[in-house]
């Protein structure tokens, strides 16, 4: 599993960070740092880190993405699914998608079921896999 974060360093610095999760422990593999305040990268930015990271691991390697409501960019999800990664992440529940040509906001996904309670599905209520 790898999860990206974004951290402030030094005075005025953030860094986007990829980590490999391990024992429970993240470890830091891939980053970019620049000059900006504290808040969110643009998507762009969260594509190059991912680049640096496909470099790193072994082809065939099964690989799970995991990202809070800042990673949710649909480019960013093209990317993963090139690379062959499954993903998992948050995001707002008034985002609005389309599948197989109806349209629909996402909250409606969890509507009527409790948190951790398993629907026909196999999703949990609440909880969405974006791939």
């Amino acid at each position: 599993m790898v999860v990206m974060d974004g951290s402030v360093v030094g005075r005025g610095g953030m860094a986007l960070m990829l980590h490999v999760v391990s024992k429970g422990r993240a470890l830091p593999l891939a980053w970019r740092v620049r000059q900006s305040p504290k808040g969110h990268c643009p998507e762009a930015l969260h594509i190059a880190v991912v680049a640096l990271m496909i470099t790193l691991i072994p082809e065939g390697a099964t690989v799970v993405f995991l990202g809070d409501g800042e990673f949710d960019g649909t480019a960013l999800q093209a990317t993963l699914n090139e690379a062959g990664w499954s993903y998992a992440g948050r995001t707002a529940m008034s985002t609005v998608a389309t599948w197989e040509g109806t349209t629909f906001r996402l909250d409606t996904l969890g509507a009527g079921s409790k948190p951790g309670v398993s629907d026909h599905r196999g999703t949990t209520g609440a909880q969405t896999s974006l791939k």
